[in-house]
């Protein structure tokens, strides 16, 4: 699994599914026509949308426009689920990138792993010890 830059976990592949269902139903694209912060969005909608349309058919691909909104991507999965992710400032290939991620994750929780989880009765503040914790430096 690799992590993205913007803190989502990708597998990678075509389908990233369950039962062999796909979990994403549906990707909405909100944007503002006057915004600068915008740009991206809007030249993601008029050249990459059609692509991706065909592409994966079977997720529906909502295009809004909002007055004085920043823009943003927004996932919605069989589990109930919602991903939202913005994109002020984003170029439309990046853009593009993170409406691939969303399609194809399967709804789960945005959870960080920073390492072996340890349950203790009673937390150190020096932390865990080890053979090596008061051994002299060389």
């Amino acid at each position: 699994a690799l992590k993205s830059e913007w803190g989502f976990v990708e597998r990678g592949g075509q389908m990233d599914s369950r039962n062999g269902v796909w979990q994403c139903t549906r990707v909405v694209v909100r944007y503002c026509n006057h915004s600068y912060a915008s740009r991206g969005a809007k030249e993601f909608v008029d050249d990459i949308v059609p692509a991706l349309k065909s592409e994966f058919p079977n997720v529906e691909l909502v295009v809004e426009t909002r007055s004085g909104k920043f823009p943003f991507l927004e996932g919605f999965y069989k589990n109930g689920r919602r991903k939202p992710i913005g994109v002020k400032g984003e170029p439309a290939a990046s853009i593009s990138n993170l409406a691939k991620l969303l399609i194809n994750q399967w709804g789960g929780k945005n959870v960080e792993h920073s390492g072996k989880r340890i349950n203790t009765r009673s937390q150190s503040v020096q932390g865990l010890w080890t053979p090596f914790t008061n051994r002299p430096l060389p």
